[in-house]
């Protein structure tokens, strides 16, 4: 999965991932990739975890990043990808 996430590094995405057994989704650019994270910056202000989600490992790490561990993620749908403008382009 973090090999796939490294090939859309500055596609513009929506991610949803399970965060104390709910799904929640955000849409950002992937700026980074670990071996087991993923960097998002968001285009609204993603708020911070609920304290009282102990499952929950995703952070804020700033105002407008933020951390989701790889484990966690659902789901990645690619919206735009400006290394190529097509639509049958590889990272779709």
């Amino acid at each position: 999965m973090a090999f796939r996430l490294r090939q859309l590094i500055d596609c513009d995405v929506v991610i949803e991932y399970e965060c104390a057994s709910n799904c929640k989704e955000y849409e950002g650019t992937i700026c980074n990739v670990g071996s087991d994270f993923v960097e998002l910056i968001t285009r609204t202000d993603p708020p911070l975890p609920d304290p009282g989600d102990d499952d929950c490992n995703c952070r804020n790490s700033n105002k407008q990043t933020f951390i989701i561990p790889i484990q966690k993620i659902a789901s990645v749908d690619v919206k735009n990808c400006p290394k190529c403008n097509k639509r049958d382009c590889c990272c779709n």
